[in-house]
């Protein structure tokens, strides 16, 4: 799991060695339930950093005070 996400995270693309991988251990259901969680992480973070928010109190909080 850790190469498919590694793969898939910075390259936008999954070998196919991870990829029978993945569905060997989770099956097609959980290599696509992975892919969006990976795809959701990629969104958060983006949003996380163009943003820049911070920590809850921390210097970025748009919320403090």
């Amino acid at each position: 799991m850790y190469r498919f996400a590694r793969e898939l995270l910075e390259t936008r693309h999954v070998s196919q060695d991870a990829y029978d991988k993945v569905v060997e251990l989770l099956g097609e259901r959980g290599a696509v339930d992975l892919t969006g969680v990976l795809g959701y992480y990629a969104l958060i973070s983006m949003t996380i950093n163009v943003f820049e928010i911070g920590t809850p109190g921390g210097e970025h909080d748009p919320f403090a005070a």
